[in-house]
């Protein structure tokens, strides 16, 4: 069984683009999209996916609440929050997300995360 992601940013052209650099790898299945923080938990909850990749920025809730709720309601599932401004790390952090990239970051350090978030790995909430 693969890598199940769920996308969560309030940009269509930055998930078409995150779906692209992911569907080179073949362990990794994008099971479903979001645009909007509360309808990210109503989608997570639904599909139950490995990894919730979601932006800070997202509109309606915010990444650091959306984070924070599905969390709550999936204790299991990883959370790979990405932001631009490293201001909003240490909330995400506090929320519990997983583990916390630059948006700038290199393809390699991206897929390597969700990777290793995706195969269990530790917590590593870090830029």
């Amino acid at each position: 069984m693969g890598i199940r992601v769920l996308l969560v940013d309030g940009s269509p052209t930055v998930i078409d683009g995150l779906r692209s650099i992911l569907q080179g790898c073949p362990e990794i299945e994008v099971v479903g999209e979001e645009t909007n923080g509360a309808d990210a938990v109503d989608k997570a909850i639904e599909l139950r996916p490995d990894v919730v990749l979601i932006d800070a920025q997202v509109p309606g809730i915010g990444g650091v609440e959306a984070s924070r709720r599905i969390k709550e309601a999936l204790p299991g599932a990883k959370i790979l929050f990405m932001a631009v401004h490293p201001d909003l790390v240490e909330a995400a952090i506090g929320a519990g997300v997983d583990c916390c990239l630059a948006k700038d970051c290199s393809r390699h350090e991206f897929i390597g995360a969700v990777r290793k978030l995706g195969n269990g790995g530790p917590n590593s909430a870090s830029r």
